[in-house]
Parts: C-alpha cells; sequence; structure tokens
C-alpha cells in the first residue's frame, strides 16, 4: 500500500473565476526522492506547463488568477502566485453556465484508490455538439489531458502525477490522518471525455 511517508507530495490550487462564480482545481504531485523542490520552482514548471493548453479550453471571461501551493508534509514550504490570466478560447459563441464543464478521466495504475477526475468551465456554445463536444473542442481537451498525465521537471527533480486519498484513523472520533499517511497513486493515464457533464470539481470555494 504506498503511503506518501516522508516524500515530498506538492498540492496545487488554481483559483480561478468565470462570471460571478468561482472555480477551484486541485492538483498533486508526488517526489519520489528527496531533496524536496521550493514551491516557486513547482510554480513555475506547472504554469509553463499548462498555461497554453488550459487556457484553450476556456472562453475569454474565464479567468485563472492565482496558485496556491504547498508542500503538505512540510510546514515552512508553501506559497502563493500569481496566474496566467483569462482563457483564449474565442469562437463567437456564448459562454455556457458555470456548471457546464468539460471532463478529464485520470485512470489509476493500481487498485488502491478510485481514479479520479478533473472537471473544467468555461466552455461556449460552440463547444458542444448536443451533450458532446465538437471535433475541435475535443482536440484541445485531449492536448490538455495529455499534460495531466506527464511528469514536470522542477529544479532537477520529477514529480509525478498522482491521485491521493486522505486517510483517517478509526476513531471514535474519526480524525484525518497526517498527510505522510495519506495513499497515493500514480497517474497512468488521463483521458478527455466526449460528452459534458454539470458539475465542476470543486466548484465552489
Amino acid at each position: 500500500m504506498p503511503i506518501v511517508g516522508t516524500l515530498p507530495l506538492y498540492q496545487i490550487k488554481e483559483n480561478q473565476t468565470y462570471g460571478n462564480s468561482n472555480v477551484l482545481n486541485v492538483y498533486y504531485y508526488i517526489q519520489l526522492a528527496n531533496p524536496e523542490v521550493v514551491v516557486s520552482t513547482v510554480n513555475t514548471a506547472f504554469q509553463a506547463a499548462f498555461s497554453a493548453a488550459r487556457r484553450a479550453i476556456s472562453t475569454t471571461t474565464w479567468s485563472s488568477n492565482t496558485f496556491e501551493i504547498w508542500q503538505m508534509n512540510s510546514l515552512s514550504n508553501f506559497g502563493e502566485f500569481s496566474s496566467y490570466g483569462a482563457g483564449t478560447l474565442s469562437d463567437g459563441t456564448t459562454g455556457c453556465a458555470a456548471f457546464i464543464a468539460a471532463s478529464i478521466r485520470l485512470l489509476r495504475s493500481s487498485k488502491e484508490t478510485r481514479s479520479g477526475w478533473k472537471r473544467y468551465s468555461g466552455l461556449t456554445e460552440g463547444s458542444l455538439l448536443g451533450s458532446a463536444l465538437t471535433g475541435s473542442y475535443l482536440t484541445l481537451l485531449q492536448a490538455l489531458a495529455a499534460i495531466c498525465d506527464n511528469t514536470l521537471s522542477a529544479g532537477g527533480e520529477t514529480l509525478t502525477p498522482v491521485i491521493v486519498a486522505k486517510t483517517f484513523n478509526p476513531g471514535p472520533p474519526r480524525v484525518e490522518n497526517p498527510p505522510s499517511l495519506w495513499l497515493y497513486n500514480i497517474i497512468g493515464t488521463a483521458v478527455a471525455i466526449d460528452r459534458v457533464t454539470s458539475q465542476n470539481s470543486r466548484k465552489n470555494f
């Protein structure tokens, strides 16, 4: 059973706005060898990898505002950083409601956790083909999915994308265990799903 232990585990929160809605996506990366990487370096690597592909799937009224990055098993390695700004999807059609989202499935590499999801807001009416996606939009989403299952190179170290499952002591009372005792599962493949959903991941703060 893979537990985090002393391996550096990084949580990346992307704080966004779309119209009058606050939107949040969360990513986890683990470093399978020490030493830890300072989060400013993690931020630079993550934004360089994601910026163009993430902005490409959301309309110009969507904006990525800040990143909060924590090394979960450190008391001092954390920070908040400015993000890459507005979306670049501009097809002349109206933006969809904030609860309409595109999905990427994060397939687990073992049965020790469930597979995960990423759901993204900022679609346009022109992105939709009934409840499915247009071919051009699906291509953009597939480009983002290809990044979601890639490692990051940060500070000369390799950060591996993972699904994280928090663990709890049996209690009573039932209390969340520290991050060193959480489970992690390396993402095997990220798959763009050719349909829309009505739920963003962690849509509201």
